[in-house]
């Protein structure tokens, strides 16, 4: 509780903050037209469900990128439960970690935020590729350019091709015996200028000049979600996926490596 009443103190209360959202949907689609921003409310008890914010930036980057399995939620059959991973939403939960104890508001513009630096970076590294494919796939395509030199062709039946929409080491090999173009046969996803194109929108702030102030007496005040606080102290640290690479560290009691201090530390003085 200490820490919730410190948090509270430093950037407000929470619960109060839930309003905002109305003023930030109202900007949000003054300075980004065609952006999709709903706010999901119960009808009944007024109360906060959820927030949904896709910017026209990002719709329209999505345009010019790869389809990807996890965003239709496909099934996959294995041997092994038959699902997908979560590696998307704990990546972005690391991502977003500094952001989890502000105000609802303050969290979704530091997100934006995250979102227009990634996009802005993205963009400047991109201006100065001269490639016509993208620089991690050209050089993959030159490592198969390299592996074929010595390959006589036959014929390639695997569907290794038609599956990643890439020329696969075989398919290198027949095309370059039938005097084709490697470029031609690569799908357009994997092209500098759909990288570029990608990333050609930017995302627009917003100014908190016209910011307005929450006011309890609002009869349409938006409640914060009705959570129910679990028992014991709240877990805040995330839970490492396997595989990930844990720093270590020095313990200055018991002077062993691994991921506690002096403070923490269980070996006997």
């Amino acid at each position: 509780m200490g820490i919730e009443k410190a948090q509270t103190c430093l950037y407000g209360d929470n619960s109060k903050s839930f309003d905002q959202l109305r003023w930030f949907i109202e900007e949000s689609m003054r300075t980004n037209l065609a952006s999709k921003l709903v706010l999901d409310m119960d009808e009944c008890s007024n109360q906060f469900k959820r927030f949904f914010a896709s910017f026209y930036a990002c719709i329209y980057g999505f345009t010019y990128c790869r389809p990807m399995l996890f965003v239709n939620g496909t099934f996959l059959k294995s041997h092994r439960y038959g699902e997908m991973c979560s590696n998307v939403a704990e990546s972005f939960k690391a991502w977003i970690k500094e952001a989890r104890f502000l105000l609802i508001t303050n969290m979704v513009d530091l997100i934006k935020s995250h979102i227009m630096a990634q996009m802005c970076n993205r963009k400047l590294e991109a201006n100065y590729w001269n490639t016509v494919l993208c620089l991690k796939m050209d050089k993959r395509l030159g490592e198969e350019l390299d592996k074929g030199r010595t390959w006589r062709f036959s014929m390639s039946s695997d569907s290794v091709f038609e599956m990643n929409g890439f020329p696969c080491l075989h398919t290198v090999v027949a095309i370059q015996a039938s005097g084709g173009d490697i470029n031609d046969y690569v799908e357009d996803y994997f092209y500098t200028s759909s990288f570029r194109e990608a990333y050609f929108q930017a995302i627009h702030p917003i100014s908190t000049a016209l910011k307005v102030g929450v006011s309890e007496e609002n009869c349409e005040f938006n409640l914060s979600p009705n959570t129910r606080r679990p028992t014991g102290r709240l877990k805040n640290r995330r839970i490492p996926s396997r595989g990930e690479k844990i720093r270590q560290i020095k313990c200055d009691k018991c002077g062993r490596l691994g991921t506690h201090n002096k403070k923490t530390c269980q070996e006997p003085i």
